[in-house]
């Protein structure tokens, strides 16, 4: 995911700093490489639930087995006052968890749903059996719908969590087109202190 700002990287970056470890964004600056001002990559924790509640990262990004972000500045071809941000991570190690725990619970109703059958058929013979074998296969129906189910889930997750990406984005774009003036206070009250449920924003790290 990219977004090109039409302000100097400098500007950008600053813009960063203050918009990413802010409410409700949260994120926290765990190590970087390069010149952040020339494709260096900046490397982001994102919040986990318990620690931000309500943060739009925080849920979506857990259920995704998503824990961090990577953020780069480059300058877009041919336009010389101006910085792309572009902003990636890694699905792969939560694509294969989710996939291998829909498959697990699809299987393991599928394998109830056996096994029912055959205890049912042995207490019952035959008849009991054919009068089983609607259960059975709502039992296995029900695996592979919670499959499905699962897929859906995950699906929406992601989808909602770049949405949130590109909210995020176009909040640091404002930030350094207006210098931050209508920015929301970096370090506002502790959480709870104005009755917002436990939303409030991380201290700032210090970029040098």
């Amino acid at each position: 995911m990219s977004r090109t700002v039409g302000q100097s990287p400098a500007r950008v970056f600053d813009a960063l700093r203050q918009v990413l470890p802010a409410h409700p964004w949260y994120l926290t600056l765990r190590d970087s490489s390069g010149d952040p001002l020339a494709g260096g990559i900046l490397l982001f924790d994102i919040p986990g639930v318990t620690g931000a509640p309500g943060a739009p990262l925080a849920a979506h990004a857990a259920s995704l087995g998503l824990h961090q972000l990577r953020v780069m500045l480059r300058a877009p071809h041919g336009r010389l006052e101006a910085c792309e941000i572009v902003v990636s991570a890694g699905l792969g190690q939560g694509l294969r968890r989710n996939s291998r725990a829909a498959g697990i619970f699809a299987g393991s109703l599928g394998a109830m749903g056996a096994g029912g059958g055959a205890a049912i058929a042995a207490a019952a013979g035959v008849a009991g059996a054919l009068l089983a074998l609607p259960a059975v296969a709502g039992l296995a129906l029900l695996g592979g719908s919670a499959a499905l189910g699962y897929g859906a889930g995950y699906r929406h997750s992601l989808r909602t969590l770049t949405q949130a990406l590109e909210h995020m984005l176009r909040a640091v774009d404002a930030h350094a087109r207006t210098g931050g003036a209508f920015t929301p206070a970096l370090h506002p009250p502790a959480p709870g202190a104005l009755g917002d449920g436990g939303t409030a924003a991380w201290i700032a790290p210090t970029i040098s």
